[in-house]
């Protein structure tokens, strides 16, 4: 049978994988000199309202035009910069996680990740591993220079909706859909 619940301003169907927030957004104010005014084609927007990324024609004196990247054939879930900007890597309820040149919307590496899909995801403080959250609760992380799995972590009942290293990357924590805040030993996995 289904069940739902309404709470906090969320809708949960257990039977399924909808997931809808209502949350209150402050509306925020920001002056843009009109040089660098943007023209969105298209927008990546966090569930809090904020703008993630956009592919968008920028006026300034060179009029260069950010890379669009189609990425995968579902949904593009989770998005996150490399320490120092040279890749991007995207996660995708394709169950995928691909590593992107930004420059040139080149593919570097295509991963299959599983877990019934991507839905979190953060680079190490190095760039050298990425962890991946899964809508089956799992934790997986990988080498960024070969896409090698390098450790599976269980412990969340239900979707990772996010993800982070500490500043020195030696923990990670995750927050899950049930509710909880699990923050870990990088290494080992330990709780």
């Amino acid at each position: 049978p289904r069940r739902s619940r309404l709470s906090a301003g969320r809708l949960r169907l257990s039977a399924g994988r909808l997931r809808l927030s209502a949350a209150a957004i402050k509306p925020r104010v920001a002056l843009i000199h009109p040089r660098f005014a943007m023209k969105p084609a298209l927008l990546v927007l966090a569930v809090s309202g904020c703008i993630i990324a956009s592919g968008a024609s920028v006026a300034n004196d060179s009029d260069t035009t950010v890379v669009t990247i189609t990425a995968h054939p579902g949904w593009v879930v989770a998005v996150a910069f490399s320490p120092d900007g040279r890749r991007i890597a995207t996660g995708s309820d394709d169950e995928t996680l691909k590593l992107w040149n930004p420059q040139t919307g080149e593919l570097l590496r295509a991963i299959n990740a599983g877990g019934g899909g991507v839905t979190a995801l953060a680079f190490s403080p190095d760039g050298k591993h990425i962890v991946t959250g899964h809508w089956d609760g799992s934790l997986k992380s990988w080498a960024t220079d070969t896409g090698r799995a390098a450790a599976t972590f269980d412990g969340h009942n239900e979707n990772i909706t996010s993800v982070a290293f500490s500043p020195d990357g030696k923990q990670i924590a995750t927050g899950s859909g049930d509710d909880t805040l699990i923050i870990r030993d990088a290494s080992t996995g330990k709780e």
